[in-house]
């Protein structure tokens, strides 16, 4: 009898063998793995995802990484799709373990790094581009001298106190998942964004850069762009800034901004909120470090 349920304690291993038998090309370790199977965040009734079985046997998974947010002075809750992996007898079925999650309308659910498959599921399911396209910042030296008059920091606990209330509590969620935290300061205001070391091929050439997974001030940080690219590129010894298009809608910035197109869009499916709330933190990016 085939069916979907919760994850339960005691999955894990059975999970992890599916994953391994079907990601063959995914380099992630099991420790790595095993992260998709810890309430990170202390959360009342977590969730891990949902199984696909058959006479107790397991043939289909879909994880879920959950968190809460403070949005426009409410509470939101988030559900980050991950790992969807259906052994091939069971392909038909994969959908299913989608239901569980468009029958509650109490989440935004996204999906950032989703198969070709998986992207069409989520499709039918009705979700919503965030983001297709991204811009590379290579620093340039002449524009980043315009803006001489804000600092860059890098130090944590600089910024531990300097931040309050729902950004403190991003910091400290994402402390243990090599989150990296910058702080930019103008004379009048500041602005917290956290990204992450990645690696992009331009040419097929492979190059470090600064994924940007959260802009909190977004009106400083196009701003000043040029000024904090050119000065997180040197002390962070990377290619340039990987940030999303929707974050620089119709701004110049320089010569030295080189396109970058996403493998999958980003998506999204939300009753409650539309794309300029939704970004790419609590995701597999930082548990699964990709």
């Amino acid at each position: 009898m085939i069916r979907v349920r919760k994850v339960e304690p005691g999955d894990e291993e059975r999970i992890i063998r599916l994953i391994y038998k079907y990601m063959k090309d995914v380099d992630i370790r099991k420790n790595i793995w095993e992260r998709l199977f810890v309430n990170h965040w202390d959360l009342k009734d977590y969730n891990f995802g949902y199984v696909l079985v058959n006479n107790e046997e397991i043939f289909g998974f879909l994880g879920t990484i959950i968190c809460e947010r403070v949005i426009n002075n409410k509470l939101e809750k988030f559900s980050n799709l991950t790992t969807f992996v259906v052994d091939e007898e069971f392909r038909k079925n994969s959908i299913a373990l989608l239901y569980p999650l468009l029958r509650s309308k109490d989440y935004t659910v996204t999906a950032f790094t989703s198969s070709e498959s998986a992207d069409k599921i989520y499709d039918m399911a009705g979700f919503k581009i965030l983001e297709s396209r991204m811009k590379i910042i290579i620093p340039n030296q002449i524009n980043s001298l315009r803006h001489n008059n804000i600092s860059v920091i890098l130090d944590n606990k600089t910024i531990e106190n300097t931040i309050r209330d729902n950004e403190l509590k991003i910091y400290n969620n994402h402390l243990k998942f090599k989150a990296v935290y910058i702080l930019v300061k103008s004379s009048n205001d500041t602005c917290l964004i956290i990204g992450k070391k990645s690696k992009v091929k331009i040419k097929k050439i492979p190059f470090s850069v600064l994924h940007i997974h959260y802009i909190g001030n977004r009106n400083i940080f196009p701003k000043f762009i040029n000024c904090i690219s050119m000065k997180l590129c040197f002390q962070l010894k990377v290619l340039g800034l990987l940030v999303e298009e929707r974050y620089l809608a119709d701004m110049k910035i320089n010569n030295f901004a080189l396109p970058y197109v996403l493998p999958k869009p980003y998506t999204y499916k939300s009753d409650t909120l539309d794309s300029s709330s939704i970004d790419t933190l609590y995701s597999e990016f930082f548990l699964l470090n990709i």
